[in-house]
C-alpha cells in the first residue's frame, strides 16, 4: 500500500535475477521489480494493512490458481493429468514462499526475527489443520488461532509516510 514506508533499499537481488532473463520492455520490468519486492522479498518491514491486503491478494491468486486447473484435470488423459499437477505444484511454491515472505516482513515490523516465521507457521499450519477435527473438538485449535491475529494485529514499527518525510 502507498500508505506506509517499507525499509527503502534499492532494487532486491530476486528482483535483478528475474530482470535479468526478462527481456522486455521497461514497463513490464519495472512491473515485474514491484511485484518481486513486494511478494518475493525477505527484507524490510511490513504494516498490517498491507500484510492483510497483500495476503489477501495471495489468498486470490490461489483460488484463481485452482478454478484454472479444473479443466486441465477434467481433460481424461494422462499427459494433461501431470501436466495439472506440475501446474500446481509450480503454483504451491510459489504461494508459499510469497506468504513466507510476507510473514518474515510483518516479523521484521513487530521487532522479532525472521526465525520466528517458523513456530508462527507451524501454529497457522497447526489451526487449518485443527478446523478438519469434529466440531466438538475445534476449540482446541482456538490458540493456534491467536498465533495468527496476533501476528496481524500486533501494532509494528511501520510509519506512515507522510510521518516519515517530517
Amino acid at each position: 500500500m502507498s500508505g506506509f514506508t517499507e525499509e527503502p533499499s534499492a532494487v532486491s537481488e530476486a528482483a535483478a535475477v528475474a530482470i535479468n532473463y526478462l527481456k522486455a520492455s521497461p514497463a513490464v520490468q519495472k512491473a515485474t521489480i514491484v511485484i518481486v519486492d513486494r511478494y518475493f522479498s525477505f527484507s524490510g518491514r511490513l504494516a498490517r494493512v498491507p500484510y492483510f491486503v497483500r495476503g489477501l491478494h495471495i489468498g486470490i491468486a490461489a483460488m484463481v490458481l485452482f478454478f484454472a486447473s479444473i479443466p486441465i484435470f477434467a481433460l481424461g488423459f494422462n499427459l494433461a493429468w501431470w501436466g495439472g499437477v506440475i501446474i500446481l505444484a509450480a503454483a504451491a511454491v510459489l504461494l508459499f514462499v510469497s506468504s513466507a515472505s510476507l510473514l518474515v516482513r510483518r516479523l521484521h515490523d513487530i521487532g522479532l526475527s525472521g526465525y520466528h516465521a517458523i513456530w508462527v507457521g507451524a501454529a497457522e499450519l497447526g489451526s487449518c489443520l485443527i478446523s478438519w477435527l469434529p466440531d466438538d473438538k475445534q476449540w482446541i485449535g482456538l490458540p493456534l488461532f491467536g498465533v495468527a491475529l496476533w501476528v496481524l494485529l500486533f501494532p509494528g514499527k511501520a510509519v506512515a509516510a507522510s510521518a516519515a518525510k517530517a
